[in-house]
């Protein structure tokens, strides 16, 4: 299916020249499994992933001028303060 292509049901929910919202669309739901701390191996995989997107940014505001650099620095922050959540998160599920 190209990217032009959608299904009748994913229309009706985004009418043409309406994009979707990626951060307000919800995650998947995930069954939980036993105990809280299950959790935890993919959180920590989550704030990996999230410190090499950082290192990523980084590169690309070295390598950047003008607008798409103060673009990145706006992602940049916005970055960081998920990290800092994912972090929490991680500290508040080791003490359940």
């Amino acid at each position: 299916m190209s990217a032009g292509e959608q299904l009748p049901e994913a229309r009706a929910q985004n009418p043409p020249g309406q994009g979707v919202d990626h951060a307000r669309v919800a995650p998947p739901a995930v069954q939980p499994t036993t105990g809280s701390g299950a959790a935890a191996p993919a959180l920590q995989r989550a704030m990996e992933a999230l410190v090499k997107a950082q290192d990523y940014l980084n590169t690309a505001a070295d390598q950047s001028r003008g607008e798409n650099a103060k673009v990145i620095v706006g992602i940049s922050q916005t970055l960081r303060r998920l990290q800092r959540e994912v972090s929490d998160v991680i500290h508040n599920v080791g003490r359940k």
